[in-house]
């Protein structure tokens, strides 16, 4: 799962940057975009290879090609870096990223949930191919959950990257599986 931190008033601490004055990552993303013919195609197709992808709303987006995922025509999965989502894009849609970009860093951090692992007894036949202990009935019960709402987060001790996630009712989020089955309390 990916989080973007935010503070209590509700600004991403990692682009908080007073009242008035703008996120320099999205002035120089929107600076680019209106410039768009300057725009240069990615060459160099290394994993985790930062660059520019256009998003499927048209924006252009800091991210991180992921993999090839085809050759004829060519396809790659790319990464976005500050909202942690991925993508398949052809490469008519991914560029090279500006110097003027790379400063800044990712607002979207990856962290392992905590609190909870999948079921012993699951018989779901519909497994996640990246992930088999998941069937694809919990992954779609979690997005569900999370789903364009914003959460509370908790760093569990001694766990680089492991937070405890809280709905706005400060109720940890994976009860919500555990009662429907799908899946089962861990230790912390």
């Amino acid at each position: 799962v990916f989080i973007c931190i935010k503070s209590e008033n509700g600004k991403s601490q990692i682009t908080d940057f007073g009242d008035g004055d703008c996120d320099p990552v999205q002035s120089i993303l929107n600076k680019i975009a209106s410039d768009g013919n300057k725009l240069f195609p990615l060459t160099d197709f290394t994993t985790d290879m930062p660059c520019l992808a256009r998003y499927s709303d048209g924006l252009l987006c800091r991210s991180k090609l992921q993999s090839i995922k085809s050759y004829d025509p060519v396809n790659c999965v790319v990464e976005y870096v500050d909202y942690g989502c991925t993508e398949a894009l052809d490469t008519g849609r991914i560029f090279q990223l500006p110097a003027s970009l790379t400063q800044y860093p990712a607002k979207a951090i990856k962290v392992k949930l905590a609190g909870f692992k999948p079921p012993k007894e699951d018989f779901d036949n519909q497994r996640l191919v990246y992930c088999p202990d998941w069937s694809l009935k919990s992954l779609f019960a979690m997005m569900d959950l999370l789903q364009k709402k914003i959460f509370f987060a908790t760093c569990v001790a001694g766990s680089e990257n492991t937070v405890l996630l809280y709905d706005d009712n400060q109720q940890l989020v994976h009860v919500q599986l555990i009662n429907m089955g799908l899946a089962e309390m861990e230790e912390i």
